[in-house]
């Protein structure tokens, strides 16, 4: 194919790579190839006859490159160049003859040691080394850079430069070179950055000067003490330090940064004094979690713009300013253990005690409580809520006013000491994921929205019921580590969640493939699994006759995870090759998942009158493996002991259910 000029070798399924074999390599490849985007790629280097002049993209990703080619090629058209993941990639100098190249993309390659000189290449905008840890100093760029991905690097400093006015040459200072000048300083020069990521640098500690025109910068995970005069950057936009843990101040004129929108502070333990910081008017997200301020800024009630605000994991914080309920474009809340003196905390701290006496085994000791007068008098100024978080708040009940907020959708109440949650939470009309994770008091669950979507009560190991009043019922349910009733309520579910799945029926198949991922977690013991009769070992098999694929939706699949030796899991468990949660759950024994499977992925187009795409073939086969919360597969004593797999089809007089297990 000598005139093929565009060649793409890559998997249809994102986020995997496709494996050609080549154990005789490659010969050649057509001279007239603009685009060669060849992933995975098992070769060592590409061929030395491959004629490169007409190319203009090279996209190798998770190659198994060392490195291009040998010698020197013409390159003069070539303008992206991507070979991200190319873990054995040690060097990339056959790029110095790309004069005209816009974008250099090397994210990943780990044993890559050194960058080319960029500063004659006029055309390049973007170049990315974020994770070649083997880079030691800061690359030589061209003045014209706009972004530059640094992070996860081994740069240590900001070199110093020589700037030649009459022909433009820059000459760069490494090491132990001392500023003269601020204006010595390379990111003086680079008026065109907009976007520097320096984050997880651990070994960098100063920064004196910031490109006057950046509009992103991301210092998080390095080693600063403190941040240079920001009053210049009057286009910054985001504002990164997350988990600088060694910086004791921000600089208190923020304000002149008009135009930044997201301000992250999580993490920086050493941050305590904001309370003179002036915030900028326009800011939409405000990331403070982990901090050790003890005051809110006073400036923050005037932000109007605000749609996330997150205090979570700030021990030292006594109170919030009632002022931050007039915050009315507030979309996401989460909220630390809170502290205020008022009348009547006596009280709350003898009842916490009493209960403490009561439930020892269960509910942690927490050093902050929280004030239900304080929550009182926040939430009904919340009218634009969406989400709110109140993990670990070390709250002894539910305020009723929570439940008015009509607007939220997304509810995290875990690891709090309450025993029960208000019948109200029903009126959460948009409600659709609630949290519950590790509320070691919790009995009982109310009739919950119908809205719900996902319900997470992983750890409440005193549940003893839950009300299942309507016939709307969340899609995703994880009960693991509850050891009362859950088997129970498990079955029920499974029942009645494939009952309507079956009732969708075909008609609707592509509402039911985007809306109904249904699953189940909950512990399993020798009753109920005998009970669903399921076969022995991690092999399934199910046989289908034509009629049953001309009705065919999916598969109903139960899988049993037992831990031997007692044994259990600590990193999160999933099933392959089907069940990841987004959430993987922590177990304690053994487990039992029960899972909806559409039956596209199993389709092939041509089956089916009018060419439409059917099942075709007469046996689906389904091997499982327990994995991590990293899809990473779990050996020893971790293994799928039982599983089954039903068919599910819908009648054509609106659905009946196939899956005897469930009757």
């Amino acid at each position: 194919m000598y005139n093929l000029r565009y060649l793409k070798i890559c998997s249809s399924k994102p986020g995997s790579y496709s494996t050609i074999h080549l154990p005789k390599g490659v010969k050649s490849l057509p001279d007239e190839l603009r685009l060669l985007h060849w992933e995975n790629f098992p070769l060592l280097s590409l061929p030395q006859g491959f004629d490169t002049r007409n190319l203009v993209i090279l996209n190798m990703c998770s190659s198994k490159l060392q490195r291009l080619w040998e010698g020197t090629k013409e390159l003069e058209m070539l303008k992206r160049i991507k070979l991200c993941h190319s873990r054995k990639l040690v060097d990339v100098q056959e790029l110095q003859s790309a004069r005209n190249i816009e974008v250099i993309d090397l994210l990943g390659c780990t044993r890559l040691e050194r960058f080319i000189d960029t500063c004659h290449f006029h055309h390049l905008r973007v170049i990315n080394l974020s994770g070649c840890i083997k880079i030691k100093s800061f690359p030589k760029v061209p003045l014209n850079i706009e972004e530059l991905y640094l992070k996860q690097t081994g740069i240590r400093s900001i070199p110093t430069v020589t700037l030649s006015l009459q022909d433009n040459i820059i000459t760069y200072h490494h090491g132990g070179h001392k500023f003269f000048d601020l204006e010595d300083s390379i990111m003086v020069y680079l008026e065109h950055l907009k976007v520097l990521d320096l984050s997880r640098c651990i070994e960098l500690e100063d920064i004196q000067v910031i490109p006057k025109n950046l509009k992103k910068l991301y210092l998080g995970g390095t080693s600063i003490q403190e941040l240079p005069s920001l009053v210049h950057l009057s286009e910054l936009v985001v504002l990164d330090l997350e988990n600088c843990k060694q910086l004791q101040k921000i600089p208190l004129r923020l304000s002149t940064l008009t135009s930044l929108a997201v301000l992250n502070l999580s993490g920086c333990s050493e941050l305590e004094d904001m309370e003179d910081i002036n915030l900028p008017r326009n800011l939409e997200e405000l990331y403070l979690a982990g901090t050790a301020i003890e005051e809110v800024p006073s400036s923050i009630t005037y932000l109007s713009e605000l749609v996330i605000l997150d205090f979570q994991n700030c021990k030292r914080l006594r109170r919030l300013p009632m002022e931050i309920s007039n915050l009315k474009s507030l979309v996401t809340l989460k909220l630390p253990r809170l502290f205020t003196v008022e009348t009547g905390m006596s009280n709350l701290i003898s009842d916490f005690n009493e209960n403490v006496c009561q439930r020892q085994d269960y509910l942690p000791q927490p050093r902050l409580l929280p004030s239900s007068r304080l929550l009182h008098g926040l939430v009904p100024g919340f009218y634009a809520l969406v989400s709110l978080s109140l993990c670990n708040s070390s709250l002894m009940h539910i305020p009723e006013e929570i439940c008015s907020l009509a607007t939220v959708t997304v509810l995290d109440l875990s690891r709090n000491g309450f025993r029960k949650i208000p019948e109200s939470i029903k009126q959460l009309s948009k409600l659709h994921s609630l949290r519950l994770r590790h509320c070691r008091n919790l009995r009982s669950l109310p009739e919950l929205p119908q809205s719900l979507k996902l319900l997470n009560v992983h750890g409440c190991v005193s549940l003893e019921s839950v009300s299942w009043g309507s016939e709307h019922f969340p899609s995703h349910y994880t009960f693991n580590n509850c050891f009362n009733k859950s088997p129970e309520v498990a079955r029920k579910r499974v029942a009645k969640g494939l009952a309507k799945v079956s009732s969708i029926g075909k008609e609707h198949e592509q509402e039911l493939i985007k809306a109904l991922a249904f699953s189940i977690c909950a512990p399993a013991d020798a009753n109920q699994t005998s009970s669903y009769n399921l076969r022995t070992g991690s092999f399934a098999m199910v046989e289908l006759t034509s009629s049953l694929r001309n009705t065919l939706l999916g598969f109903a699949i139960f899988v049993v995870v037992t831990f031997v030796d007692d044994s259990h899991n600590n990193a999160g468990l999933g099933v392959l090759p089907c069940w990841g949660p987004r959430e993987a759950p922590e177990v304690q024994r053994d487990h039992m998942f029960v899972f909806y499977e559409d039956a596209e992925m199993h389709r092939s187009v041509g089956g089916g009158e009018g060419n439409e795409s059917s099942v075709l073939a007469d046996q689906v086969e389904f091997e499982f493996q327990a994995v991590s919360g990293r899809n990473k597969v779990l050996g020893g004593s971790s293994v799928v002991s039982e599983c089954d797999v039903c068919v599910m089809t819908a009648a054509n007089w609106g659905g009946e259910l196939e899956c005897d297990k469930c009757k």
